[in-house]
């Protein structure tokens, strides 16, 4: 089940539904993966409430950007053990400050911005410019274009 802004079917999904449900739907995850951008509507998007309507047994996976998750509230479901884990990649500081409680946890799994690559990484970054590419030739609004003010 994937959640976004647009509801529309998405490749590998059964379901796709408005992010507006997420309170609906992270009881029902065993894993909740974040791959969210970051912008002021994300931002926080995952803090203490959400957590806690998390089951006791789900993981919370965070490849996105880091301040999409409350991080002192993460830490405080955990201690709390509301939830079983997380894998995180990234964080609100990188690299993770020595001193983060999240280095304490056994049942948090911590990668270095990594953790979004695979054997397809780099063909998938070769389609999308090559086809980014012939958009602007012709003169096309591009993918994933973003507005950085």
């Amino acid at each position: 089940v994937g959640l976004k802004r647009t509801v529309e079917p998405l490749e590998n999904f059964d379901l796709v539904e408005s992010i507006d449900n997420l309170k609906k739907a992270l009881p029902t995850a065993d894993f909740v993966v974040i791959l969210a951008p970051l912008n002021k509507e994300t931002r926080g998007l995952i803090g203490y409430e959400e957590l806690s309507c998390m089951k006791k047994e789900g993981v919370l996976i965070n490849l996105a950007r880091g301040p999409l998750v409350v991080e002192e509230d993460l830490i405080k479901i955990l201690r709390e053990e509301k939830i079983k884990g997380a894998g995180l990649d990234v964080f609100s500081r990188e690299p993770l400050p020595e001193d983060s409680p999240l280095w304490d946890f056994e049942q948090v799994i911590i990668t270095s911005h990594v953790g979004g690559f695979s054997d397809l990484s780099n063909e998938r970054a070769i389609e999308l410019i090559s086809r980014n590419i012939r958009l602007f030739e012709e003169g096309k609004e591009l993918i994933n274009q973003i507005d950085i003010p």
